[in-house]
């Protein structure tokens, strides 16, 4: 990584420098962009600059989720596929390094908008992931360019677990330190009623944003993935992956991506990196939700799913679920 940055034309390098000091000294800080409850973590302005002025490139891509939803996991295995013939285009493009230069080129909606300039500087194709809604991506460019989305949904009582944990060892905006709360019923009632910022709208939660990339369905640039789908047959699902992004690979190299991806795997990639681990099954869901906080969110789902063309799968028949025991990632 170091041979690229230094590779860089000298005007680039001074951008690489605004982005990476961006990083060191970013604060958490509440933005709305056309009514959208943005990440604090992340940056609105990036989002906005894009949408108007940043191009993508044919064969990049955009991992899509929701928050907990499997996005970590879903973008190693992009790049997996991408880039297993050559290592190091994998190291350009590993998005776990300390350097703050490429926490920047990661996630889409995180950075200053000068990251844009340096990533027109990354070779193709680029990985990113973001949980932005379709309405503040710009959908029209990347079917134009020929990009690729592949949006990664989970069921929503998994996802409430998976994000309850994570927020617990992470940092609320000032701002938003009212929300804050360590009882998961108050946490997925906050959730449920849209009071979280989670790159929805006031009152908005996981189905707005569903369907927000759902109308798009018909699209060829557009694929839906589901995370159970995933753990329940991860050579079928990676290979309907492979041949999404128009990539050929042999049998061993897809065993070689599903080793590479396996919990133990990532969890050595990700060490450290906030609370991004912790089991990963699914069905967790019901050493959590007490049977009324189940009908609670069943009946506004049933409400605001009402015609949606998605089943969510609450379990699966080879997975064991054990609460004290961490058997998988939470990505």
């Amino acid at each position: 990584m170091a041979d690229f940055i230094a590779s860089l034309p000298k005007d680039i390098k001074l951008e690489a420098e605004e982005v990476s000091e961006f990083m060191k000294n970013r604060i958490l800080r509440p933005q709305v962009w056309k009514n959208v409850k943005g990440i604090p973590y992340f940056s609105m302005e990036a989002a906005k600059y894009a949408y108007g002025n940043w191009t993508p490139r044919k064969g990049d891509v955009f991992v899509v989720t929701y928050p907990k939803c499997g996005t970590n996991w879903v973008r190693e295995i992009v790049k997996q596929i991408y880039f297993i013939r050559d290592q190091k285009l994998m190291d350009i493009m590993n998005e776990r390094s300390d350097n703050p230069l490429l926490a920047a080129q990661e996630i889409f909606d995180q950075g200053p908008p000068a990251k844009f300039t340096v990533a027109d500087y990354f070779p193709c194709p680029r990985v990113f992931y973001t949980h932005l809604p379709e309405e503040l991506m710009n959908f029209k460019k990347i079917k134009e360019m020929e990009a690729k989305v592949i949006y990664v949904y989970r069921n929503p009582k998994d996802m409430a677990v998976s994000y309850f944990h994570f927020k617990q060892n992470t940092p609320y905006a000032s701002e938003l330190e009212h929300l804050q709360t360590n009882d998961f019923e108050t946490f997925v009632r906050q959730l449920i009623k849209g009071e979280k910022w989670d790159s929805t709208p006031e009152g908005e939660w996981y189905p707005y944003h569903i369907k927000s990339w759902l109308q798009h369905k018909s699209e060829n640039c557009i694929k839906f993935v589901a995370y159970e789908e995933l753990k329940n047959d991860f050579q079928r699902a990676t290979r309907e992956i492979a041949k999404f992004l128009n990539v050929d690979r042999t049998d061993e190299e897809f065993f070689e991506i599903q080793k590479r991806c396996s919990f133990s795997q990532m969890k050595r990639k990700y060490r450290g990196k906030l609370n991004l681990f912790r089991k990963g099954v699914v069905g967790d869901w019901k050493n959590y939700f007490s049977e009324a906080l189940g009908e609670e969110m069943d009946k506004k789902l049933q409400a605001e799913m009402e015609e949606v063309e998605i089943e969510f799968q609450y379990e699966i028949n080879n997975e064991k679920v054990n609460e004290n025991k961490a058997s998988d990632c939470e990505l």
